[in-house]
């Protein structure tokens, strides 16, 4: 006895061929989404460099020098995202060898402070929506080290150093071997806006911790779910 059974799946082969062709087009329009928003804010950072090279009062120099910084932070995720294989996570060594690389090419005396960054393992990956405020705190706590912490041309290095502690959790320093913090400054508790926000963006934002200790240079330690 023979039992022969026939199944046309010409039309479900062509509903996963429309499938995938919606998928691919989205990708593509995400990904100049991404393209087109680091294009404008390089744009306004571009602006802002044309406004304070007329600027006098060196108060707002540095104001301004710092908004172009965060707008290079914040443009960096979409670039990142633009290039990437996939949409859904950023390289966290990536990025933070290009955030590093770009903010020591602003400030001119960096050429003598070493920054290190390392990542273990180094496949760590980022959720996009948690890299930009992590780059935000990054950018202000290395603009702070390159600023600050080696006066009158005083060499040293600055590391970034990330770690997987468990399947959920990541930790990520940001030390140097500076001068450090005045002994008496409470981080919660000053003028400092770049302090600030990264306090505001580690808890409110990523919902991490963040600690401090002044000893030989300064270190900050993040902890939070990527």
């Amino acid at each position: 006895l023979w039992v022969a059974m026939i199944q046309d799946v010409t039309e479900q082969r062509q509903r996963e061929q429309a499938l995938n062709e919606s998928l691919t087009e989205k990708e593509i329009l995400l990904r100049e989404i991404h393209h087109r928003v680091k294009n404008n804010m390089q744009i306004i950072a571009s602006l802002l460099r044309l406004q304070t090279s007329k600027a006098a009062n060196p108060e707002i120099v540095r104001i301004m020098e710092d908004c172009q910084n965060r707008l290079r932070a914040l443009a960096l995720v979409h670039e990142t995202l633009y290039h990437s294989e996939a949409l859904s996570h950023i390289e966290l060594l990536e990025y933070l060898q290009s955030l590093t690389g770009s903010l020591a090419q602003t400030y001119a005396q960096s050429a003598r402070i070493a920054v290190r960054v390392s990542a273990i393992p180094p496949d760590i990956t980022l959720d996009p929506g948690k890299a930009i405020p992590f780059g935000l705190v990054v950018n202000e706590l290395l603009t702070n080290a390159l600023k600050y912490a080696f006066p009158d041309g005083r060499p040293g290095a600055v590391r970034i150093n990330a770690r997987q502690i468990d399947d959920s959790l990541l930790e990520v320093t940001v030390s140097d071997d500076g001068v450090g913090l005045p002994e008496d400054l409470d981080v919660r508790d000053t003028d400092s806006l770049g302090l600030e926000l990264v306090i505001g963006l580690v808890e409110r934002q990523l919902h991490g911790s963040i600690e401090w200790r002044i000893e030989n240079g300064t270190t900050f330690m993040i902890r939070f779910i990527p």
